[in-house]
């Protein structure tokens, strides 16, 4: 049976405001991260920092600065994702928004996301479009789905995935 849903599609095509109309359409109790991107916390660079539900980006939450080599990123990961996922046994849904390449030598991070798969929260989450075995794992499960969304569905898309999966 499948039980989660992952996101897929282009660079800013709106996999995030679907997830977001989604839970606006069916209100839940979630856990799990948001990834965000902004230019708030360090201006004028950007950085990307992995939030909890009702969390903002803090340096706390840091996972990397764009274009800033950095060699905390794999442990910021594991830490802030790990612990994301630990703390959210009270979640009626799990979000993973996203996944991507970068996490790619997060091994405990990884293991944390097939974890929580393996569980009995259903996951609601964004899979990059990128060429790695991490994410190429968790597309090919049995009970996983994954939706591309497009310019053409994107609208329709929240109610017609929320017709499929009862989270």
């Amino acid at each position: 049976m499948k039980r989660h849903l992952f996101l897929t599609g282009s660079k800013h095509i709106g996999k995030s405001t679907v997830i977001d109309k989604m839970l606006a359409m069916r209100p839940c109790t979630t856990g799990g991260f948001r990834t965000v991107r902004t230019d708030t916390v360090f201006p004028p660079r950007f950085s990307v920092h992995m939030l909890r539900p009702g969390e903002r980006p803090t340096a706390d939450n840091l996972l990397f600065i764009c274009r800033v080599p950095s060699e905390d990123t794999v442990a910021r990961f594991d830490a802030l994702g790990c612990t994301a996922l630990a703390q959210s046994d009270h979640a009626r849904l799990l979000l993973m928004d996203e996944l991507g390449p970068t996490e790619a030598e997060a091994f405990a991070f990884q293991r944390a996301v097939l974890s929580a798969l393996e569980g009995d929260i259903p996951v609601l989450g964004v899979l990059q479009q990128a060429d790695s075995p991490f994410l190429q794992r968790v597309a090919a499960r049995d009970d996983v789905t994954v939706a591309e969304v497009t310019r053409e569905n994107r609208d329709r898309l929240p109610q017609l995935l929320l017709e499929q999966f009862h989270f």
